[in-house]
């Protein structure tokens, strides 16, 4: 598929060049904002993991997605509500923001910033849809599976390829329960079972897939997710001099 990629003999650099303003640290736990807040800021995580979450009325949490380094959060073009999730650091890491308004204007501007901004919306939407199906139709082996072959993917760029393939997994077992819809005990009992199985383990900051080939099809990504995961979570690019003149005139 076409992206910015593609762009030739330009100096290109991250979609970090969007946000120049000032850049904030955040601690582990911490909420870069709740459920339910007014946020007028759109946020840019550029260091450290976090989350995509909903709490129920009775204090039950939901993951909804993992956030890696790059990716945009709060942003819903011509919507002003409270937001009906909230994020959090999942480690300690650095955000920038920028004001909804200005990130719309640089968007108008720039069909390559806006493709790039396209495409990562469009990777979350198939991985809503996959979580989805993994919550309502599979079995907590498979769910596990899905769910480490998944962040694999998009930490490492592809699918893992030989045994003792390795990637950073800075989860603990009470949020991968959070994700995929279990307690930590039967997260615990899983995980012990695909260990056992010489499918997959998880050591401390790591996860360790033994089997590739197994681990792929007990998770069952459906039909081109793995592909997608594989060439859309590698930061895309954007060409640095039309950025710098999109965000003065964005700032002006």
């Amino acid at each position: 598929m076409p992206t910015a990629l593609a762009l030739s003999n330009e100096r290109q650099v991250g979609i970090g060049s969007l946000f120049p303003g000032t850049v904030r640290r955040v601690s582990a736990g911490a909420d870069i904002y709740a459920q339910g807040d007014y946020v007028a800021d759109v946020f840019l995580l550029r260091t450290g993991w976090a989350f995509l979450y909903q709490v129920t009325a009775d204090g039950r949490r939901q993951i909804l997605h993992f956030a890696l380094p790059g990716e945009i959060l709060n942003y819903n073009p011509g919507l002003r509500h409270p937001a009906i999730e909230g994020a959090q650091a999942i480690t300690a890491g650095a955000i920038s923001s920028l004001s909804r308004h200005a990130l719309d204007q640089i968007l108008e501007r720039s069909p390559i910033a806006a493709r790039q901004v396209a495409d990562s919306a469009e990777l979350r939407r198939m991985l809503v849809f996959e979580h989805l199906t993994n919550l309502g139709r599979r079995c907590a082996r498979e769910r596990l599976a899905n769910i480490l072959l998944e962040l694999f993917c998009r930490v490492r760029g592809r699918l893992p390829s030989v045994p003792e393939d390795r990637a950073p997994l800075p989860l603990t077992q009470s949020i991968l329960a959070d994700a995929v819809g279990l307690t930590p005990i039967h997260v615990n009992r899983t995980l012990r079972r695909l260990r056992q199985e010489r499918i997959v383990c998880i050591l401390p900051g790591v996860v360790r897939v033994l089997n590739p080939a197994k681990l792929v099809e007990l998770a069952g990504l459906t039909n081109e997710v793995p592909r997608v995961l594989t060439t859309m979570s590698r930061p895309l690019q954007v060409a640095a001099s039309s950025v710098v003149s999109l965000w003065e005139a964005a700032s002006a």
